[in-house]
Parts: C-alpha cells; structure tokens; sequence
C-alpha cells in the first residue's frame, strides 16, 4: 500500500487497468425483467453499494492479492448482501481436504483474535463439514 501511495509507477501499475476495466462504469443486464429488478436491488442495495464501491474493492483486490466478501441473505425477505473482510485480517486459507485444490474456506481473526471460519464451498462432504466448522 505504501509504494502504491508514493510510488507513480506503482500507482499506475493499479490505476490504469482500474480506468481501464470500470472507467465507464458496469451495468449488469438480465433478460428477464424479474431478474433484471433483482440485480439492481442488489446492485444498489444500500449495503452492497456496489455502484459506488466496486471501484474500491477492485482495487483493495490488486492491492493486497484477496478480497474476501462473506454473504448473507435475509432468511424472510432474501436480501443478499456484502460484507468485507480487511486483507490484514485473514490468517489462512484452507484448501478442500478431498485434494480437488480448491479453496474450501477463509479463516480470519477478529478484533478480539478470535478465528472464524467462513465458507466458500459448500459442505457436500461429511470431511469438509467436520473440517470447518463455523467458529473455532
């Protein structure tokens, strides 16, 4: 973060494929018009905010090497919304036991260095559920 700040080249090595990839900004487009209503509710929910802050997000992205964004929907309404987590936070990553490579999980430390575990697959194995549990 620090050579990106006060380092031009570093800077630009960032900002320029940013400019490039979201410079005249993203719209996601659905043919179906419930699909459609859905998309820009997430889009523009205002937690997600992600008209404003997919820019920020790419870039914490290109930055630091991760961004983790845990998910959550609403179990009445549906409402999928965004969380993040700080780069700094993250302590491991955990592959899937099954040696398929790919990654079954994120472990973070809290404010209070406490470890949570958040899930990026789904628990289809018994050995993937007993492997990660939701808090350490």
């Amino acid at each position: 973060m620090h050579q990106w700040e006060r380092n031009r080249l570093a800077n630009r090595l960032i900002e320029l494929p940013l400019s490039y990839l979201l410079g005249e900004g993203v719209r996601l487009v659905c043919d179906d018009p419930q699909g459609q209503a859905w998309l820009d509710a997430f889009w523009h929910d205002p937690v997600n905010r992600l008209d404003r802050r997919l820019k920020e997000l790419v870039r914490s992205y290109k930055l630091f090497g991760e961004l983790v964004l845990p998910v959550t929907a609403h179990p009445v309404s549906g409402e999928v919304r965004l969380g993040y987590v700080d780069p700094g936070a993250v302590h491991d990553i955990v592959t899937d036991p099954g040696g398929s490579g790919l990654v079954a999980g994120v472990e973070v430390h809290g404010p209070d260095g406490e470890a949570l575990v958040f899930r990026t697959l789904p628990p289809r194995r018994r050995e993937i559920r007993h492997f990660l549990p939701h808090r350490k």
